[in-house]
């Protein structure tokens, strides 16, 4: 295995990584364990095409069925396989709770992992509110050791980060982008008054666009491919289709 402390060496911003296609890497099991050979080869296969980055245990890598060793071992297995590739690719770790505490905890645990950042996901079940959804995020941004991404999940966590919300999140320094799965018609007109770089899929003035596995995504990227060649009678269609 790698030194976590010299794949931190190698890591930049987080910032100037988030860009282009990242990954939700599934994980493979084999007789109730993390299939460290089947992993390996997902990693190896994925790291050699062209995407920019990882994100492990999100929702696609059954993150909220794994403990904390399992988490690490994971971590530990895909760096080190990117490490012997060419190439430096950055990890986005998945992590979600209602506990904002034991949330705060995890972040203290998972520090001195080999990451380049954490996909957060809302509180689920318990509802909060904007108010309460803006005191979660802003306690574990400053308590972060890394910068974080934003996942507003509505369908499964059962609320929605409003555009507010976001626009004052996006204030906060360690938060670094917001990836969405859900329309907000109003988001993509209203411009961001944070810089571009902290929040994303909101802004259509030059602005980075940040989405999830959505089905709507194909229709997004045609439109919007559309209004950046000039053609603004996409226009309309660009602004009922957004994160």
């Amino acid at each position: 295995m790698t030194d976590p402390a010299s794949s931190h060496a190698e890591s930049s911003s987080l910032r100037s990584l988030l860009r282009g296609l990242w990954l939700p890497l599934v994980t493979p099991f084999s007789d109730d364990v993390v299939d460290e050979i089947s992993l390996r080869r997902l990693v190896h296969h994925y790291a050699k095409l062209p995407i920019d980055g990882l994100i492990l245990a999100a929702t696609s890598g059954e993150g909220l069925t794994l403990g904390m060793a399992e988490l690490e071992w994971i971590v530990a297995v895909t760096r080190d396989v990117i490490t012997e590739g060419k190439r430096y690719l950055p990890i986005c770790l998945g992590l979600a709770g209602s506990h904002t505490r034991k949330m705060c905890h995890t972040l203290d645990e998972t520090a001195g992992w080999p990451i380049d950042g954490y996909l957060i996901s809302s509180p689920y079940y318990s509802r909060p509110s904007q108010r309460g959804l803006v005191q979660h995020f802003k306690t574990l941004a400053g308590h972060a050791s890394w910068p974080i991404v934003l996942y507003n999940i509505p369908y499964r966590a059962s609320v929605n980060l409003e555009t507010d919300t976001l626009l004052e999140l996006a204030r906060h320094p360690n938060i670094r982008r917001h990836e969405g799965l859900r329309r907000q018609p109003r988001a993509i007109n209203r411009p961001l008054a944070a810089p571009a770089s902290r929040l994303s899929c909101s802004d259509r003035r030059g602005r980075s666009v940040f989405r999830g596995a959505s089905a709507a995504n194909l229709k997004f990227l045609s439109v919007l491919r559309q209004v950046r060649l000039g053609n603004f009678k996409f226009k309309a269609a660009l602004e009922t289709i957004s994160c």
